[in-house]
């Protein structure tokens, strides 16, 4: 990923170039070899987690999907959503005021912890905005946007992912 275009968040789609669906060879081609390869077991399925730090981001590969990728976590401060660059470790109103997210359709916001944060999920994009407490408080309105996760779609009908094209 070349420069700011490469830190594009494109929703159910992927990231810069890097599509959903493609294998660990494919992204190591794109990317080169990861900063570091980690095994999550917190979630049900076992993955795969290739971090970049030059990018700070992460490449989620599942083994129940054929070791594809399933989904994307981000941290850059350059990557770029709907147009708007630099939208991590900003406050929550001027997060919800530069992506417009009075107009982004069905939104679920909900607090895991008084210190794990908030999920704003933004449902019709696929998109989860993670935001982190300041010391200034616990809600919502005094939180920062630490990181952005993103998958691609998914078919209730299928019970699998629509890869993208």
């Amino acid at each position: 990923m070349n420069g700011m275009e490469g830190l594009i968040i494109h929703p159910f789609r992927g990231f810069g170039t890097v599509k959903f669906g493609i294998g660990t060879t494919q992204l190591k081609a794109q990317l080169g070899e990861p900063d570091k390869i980690e095994l999550a077991s917190e979630v049900p399925e076992e993955r795969e987690i290739w971090k970049y730090d030059r990018i700070k981001a992460n490449f989620a590969f599942d083994e129940d999907f054929e070791n594809r990728l399933v989904n994307i976590i981000t941290e850059s401060e350059d990557a770029i959503l709907f147009d708007e660059p630099g939208i991590i470790n900003k406050n929550y109103h001027d997060v919800a005021q530069r992506l417009r997210l009075d107009c982004r359709g069905n939104i679920s916001v909900h607090q895991l912890d008084p210190v794990l944060g908030w999920d704003l999920e933004l449902i019709k994009h696929g998109i989860i905005l993670k935001f982190f407490p300041t010391l200034n408080g616990q809600e919502l309105e005094d939180c920062t946007l630490s990181y952005v996760f993103w998958a691609p779609k998914w078919s209730d009908e299928k019970d699998d992912f629509i890869w993208p094209e």
